[in-house]
Formats: C-alpha cells, structure tokens, sequence
C-alpha cells in the first residue's frame, strides 16, 4: 500500500420509489446558476472537447451520460475489478456533461464526449499512482485511433483528490 492513499466519504445514495418520480422537467444546478453558465454557454457548449473523470466508475450510466460517453475512452487504472459500483464517478461525469435533453439537470459542457476512467475503488479509497498512471494514459492516448471524429477533441482530465502531504509524480504528470 502506498504512503498516499486516497479515501473519498461514503456517497449517500437515495432510492425513491417510482410512484413518487416525475417529470419536473430540466433544472440548472446552483453552481451553474452561480457563474451565470447561460451566458457561457454562448461562447461554447464542450462541442470539441473530451473530459476524462478520475473517479469511481458505475457501468451503469445514467441516461443523461449513454450519449456523451464512448465506451472507447473507457478503463480502468486500478487493475482492481468493480463489485459493487459507486455513483460518486458517475454524480461528477454528470456535473461535467449531462445531456441538454430537457430532462433532469444540464451539464457545464452538454456536447462534451465523456471518457470514464476508474482511478477509485467501489468503497471511494484508492491509490495516487493510479492517478498518475491515468493522466499519463490519457496523455499518450490518440482519440482518432479510437473514433475517428474524436482526432480533433481537446483533452481535459476532471478529478477530485486530496492529499495531506504533496505527491511528486502526481505533479510532474499535471
């Protein structure tokens, strides 16, 4: 085990009976709110652009993220398969690139192509060196060879970590 290990709390995870669910329509969370994104959204939408999530991964994508995701863009750094998967990965992806369909909420970048990459275990812990290992794959990794309409989509890596002390390799990979 490393002397860096990473440990995310425990995503709550709220189950709500489907006689209870409807459709209230698309909402722009308060973040979005906050930085007035509509007006962002005029300059761009993430047309163009590949964001890989560092996180815990759920197999099972939301419906706002199946159009957004290439399954291509998709591994896992930890070697470690997934038992029970967690939605902390999934929560953030949709923060990032959530379909504009008019259901739900919206992402920053809706007409973003999300990669997941799995750099966190099922129970939020895990290891730096899976982080470096992931940025440097993404780094090395030719979009075009993969699809070719994503040859020209820009590379930007979205994770949330923290550490008591400063890693090396993770900041030489940055």
């Amino acid at each position: 085990m490393s002397k860096f290990p990473i440990q995310l709390p425990p995503s709550p995870v709220v189950k709500i009976p489907k006689s209870q669910v409807r459709q209230l329509g698309q909402t722009i969370g308060w973040g979005q709110e906050y930085i007035d994104v509509e007006k962002l959204w005029k300059i761009g939408t993430g047309r163009g652009v590949a964001i890989f999530i560092l996180d815990t991964v759920d197999e099972a994508l939301h419906s706002d993220l199946k159009n957004r995701n290439h399954p291509g863009l998709n591994f896992n750094a930890t070697g470690v398969p997934m038992t029970k998967p967690n939605p902390h990965g999934t929560h953030c992806a949709g923060i990032a690139a959530a379909e504009n369909n008019g259901v739900g909420t919206v992402g920053y970048a809706f007409n973003a192509v999300v990669g997941l990459i799995r750099t966190l275990l099922d129970n939020g812990g895990g290891e730096m060196e899976w982080e470096v290992e992931a940025i440097y794959q993404i780094i090395n990794l030719n979009l075009g060879e993969i699809k070719p309409d994503l040859e020209r989509e820009r590379k930007n890596i979205s994770c949330f970590r923290g550490s008591k002390k400063p890693y090396g390799p993770l900041k030489q990979a940055i």
